[in-house]
């Protein structure tokens, strides 16, 4: 590993100069700019990476239960009770500033339990493998020029956002400056704000470049979502471990919170960052004989 990708120590030593005038200032009031400053190195501290994912949801059985019970009873129309169940799978990823891949494997209960994605730079290619009614898995694929980022596949550092906002970004916006808060011996700085009209709470840690370890947000349906980030170190990169993201409805009778799923996100061991990633860790290998839709031309090719 080399260049300043791998160079997390460099980013510590300025943190740790910004830090010193934090502290200098600190008499005399609270200096946000120099946090910005130092989670704005944070936020592209990252630029590739490639590893394994293991993802699994969990819904509560009492929520089941209870859903299940407004299922029969009518009270809640066109409900798909499958959506919610128990599932997980592996996800493998790659990305670079401007690639990216992604081979997520489902369990059979999901009939589509095999998705590949990737883009490399000048086209998106996708290949999935779906059970049709006889239960036999057949491959589907396409090719487009159309790249959504936001729409393609699994990004592992959209969880070092807030919602889809850099910190720095978040830092930058109407925003309120709640305080310390000591967890586990450890001291974080607490923000307020709103995202897309939701209020947002978020505790960064400052010992890693501001990275949000937890963020809660209320949403607009009177609900609340609970995510908590451990973090690690790779090599010389320091990068996510776990995410564990909880889900609650207000329950009015006992007047509290009920969580209703969690979802648990494990990064392995084994993951790499800010490596050099070649051109061929981009392509999808079709099955030869396979027909895919080629949306560029809009006609059907054969794999040769």
């Amino acid at each position: 590993m080399n260049g300043i990708y791998n160079n997390i120590n460099s980013y510590v030593m300025i943190a740790l100069g910004l830090l010193i005038t934090l502290n200098s200032v600190k008499s005399y009031g609270f200096e946000l700019n120099d946090i910005i400053t130092i989670a704005e190195i944070g936020d592209n501290s990252i630029k590739t990476g490639y590893g394994t994912i293991t993802y699994i949801m969990k819904t509560q059985q009492n929520y089941k239960k209870e859903l299940e019970k407004n299922i029969n009873n009518n009270n809640i129309k066109n409900a798909t009770y499958e959506l919610i169940a128990d599932y997980n799978k592996t996800i493998e990823f790659r990305f670079d500033e401007k690639r990216y891949y992604v081979d997520e494997k489902c369990n059979d209960k999901n009939p589509i339990y095999r998705v590949i994605e990737s883009y490399d730079g000048e086209k998106v290619s996708t290949l999935k493998y779906v059970s049709d009614e006889m239960g036999v898995v057949r491959p589907k694929g396409s090719i487009d020029n159309y790249y959504n980022k936001s729409q393609l596949g699994f990004d592992p550092r959209s969880f070092t956002t807030i919602f889809g906002e850099s910190v720095a970004k978040f830092l930058r916006g109407n925003i309120q400056y709640i305080g310390e808060e000591i967890i586990k011996e450890k001291s974080y700085n607490v923000f307020e704000g709103n995202i897309f009209n939701e209020k947002v709470k978020v505790w960064l840690d400052k010992t890693l470049l501001y990275r949000p370890t937890k963020i809660e947000q209320l949403t607009i349906k009177n609900e609340k979502v609970i995510i908590e980030n451990n973090y690690c170190n790779y090599g010389n990169d320091i990068f996510l471990k776990s995410i564990i993201i909880r889900c609650y409805s207000y329950d009015k009778i006992q007047n509290q919170w009920i969580e209703f799923n969690s979802s648990i996100y494990e990064i392995h061991n084994d993951s790499k960052f800010n490596l050099t990633l070649t051109n061929e860790m981009f392509n999808i290998e079709f099955p030869k004989g396979m027909r895919i839709h080629d949306k560029r031309i809009n006609k059907y090719i054969e794999i040769k």
